[in-house]
């Protein structure tokens, strides 16, 4: 049982490193300046004004990521202190 859990964590480290690794990589590919293209194509189909469309656009994405690292935070913590096990039934 334990080196299926080594394997595993092994494999989860690999390819973590290997998506950031990439990422760092290819970085300067992903910057693009203003609002997106699909936000100036449709942006102002769904909402009437510049402000909306920011507030949509930006903080709506960074709720995302702050929900997203919540949750990982929380599932993480599960995991360390309950040694791997999460107890979601009672017993």
């Amino acid at each position: 049982m334990d080196s299926k859990k080594n394997i595993a964590v092994s494999l989860a480290l690999v390819i973590f490193a290997g998506i950031f690794l990439h990422s760092i990589y290819l970085f300067s590919g992903m910057i693009d300046p203003g609002i997106s293209y699909v936000y100036l194509g449709l942006g102002t189909k769904i909402a009437p004004n510049m402000v909306t469309n920011i507030v949509f656009d930006f903080r709506g994405f960074d709720t995302l990521g702050e929900a997203i690292i919540l949750v990982s935070a929380v599932v993480v913590t599960m995991l360390v202190f309950g040694r791997g096990k999460v107890n979601l039934g009672g017993k």
